[in-house]
């Protein structure tokens, strides 16, 4: 039975690194798809589309000053941003009275919700010009701005415990797009891969720290996965030995 139990972790320690190696290469892919594409000054950019020299789907890079007219506020910081994320966790305890032995039966309970909302559109502009990127598909990297913990008593003993986290892309800051041109009317904009293969990524970060940030989380999943391959070949071997 004991050697039974030893295969099956091993089996399943090993399809556990294959799937933290298959999310490290996912990340390595978007990494070298994002160095590999230009970036263009938002104005230059808008003139060679219209030019036709750069046609409909071609991945670009543009970074500026994130501008919109419909802006949403973050819930918790009142930030004013084109796109916001939260999580809240919350945990409750509250008497419900005595066991057969005396001492008291608390209940627990739990919530959480994870949320986020981008506008539909924004610009990025820069001293040449600005262009709209459309968020829909997008993937989103948020700067923090509330990271809070409250813990509440309330009567009869109850007890409430709420973790707060936002992150947000405040309007007015400098912003990253990786995206693929696509074309509403005569106004080019950026947007998803209209294949659904490439990268559409929305970052707050300088191109570099957002390089130097995916590497990092690579390397990370490679390394675990490391770790949980070889502690799976030793638990068969154990288990076969056994």
């Amino acid at each position: 039975m004991a050697s039974l139990i030893l295969i099956s972790s091993g089996i399943l320690a090993i399809l556990g690194a294959a799937t933290l190696a298959a999310v490290a290469y996912w990340l390595d892919r978007r990494l070298a798809a994002i160095q590999q594409t230009p970036t263009w000054p938002a104005g230059d950019l808008l003139d060679r589309v219209r030019a036709g020299l750069l046609p409909i789907g071609t991945a670009v890079k543009v970074t500026g000053i994130a501008d919109t007219q419909t802006l949403l506020r973050a819930p918790y910081s009142d930030t004013p941003c084109v796109a916001f994320r939260y999580i809240v966790h919350e945990e409750r305890e509250q008497a419900t009275g005595r066991a057969w032995d005396g001492k008291q039966r608390k209940t627990e309970t739990a919530f959480g919700d994870d949320y986020t909302q981008s506008v539909p559109e924004f610009q990025v502009r820069d001293s040449s010009g600005a262009i709209t990127i459309v968020t829909a598909g997008a993937s989103f990297d948020l700067r923090e701005t509330v990271a809070r913990y409250e813990e509440m008593t309330g009567l009869g003993g109850s007890e409430r415990e709420i973790w707060r986290q936002e992150w947000a892309l405040p309007v007015g800051s400098p912003v990253f797009v990786h995206g693929y041109l696509r074309q509403l009317g005569a106004n080019p904009q950026i947007g998803a891969d209209p294949r659904q293969r490439g990268p559409f990524l929305i970052s707050f970060q300088p191109e570099r720290l957002l390089h130097r940030s995916l590497g990092r989380r690579s390397l990370l999943f490679y390394g675990l996965g490391g770790i949980a391959a070889g502690a799976g070949v030793v638990a068969i071997v154990i288990g076969l030995l056994v």
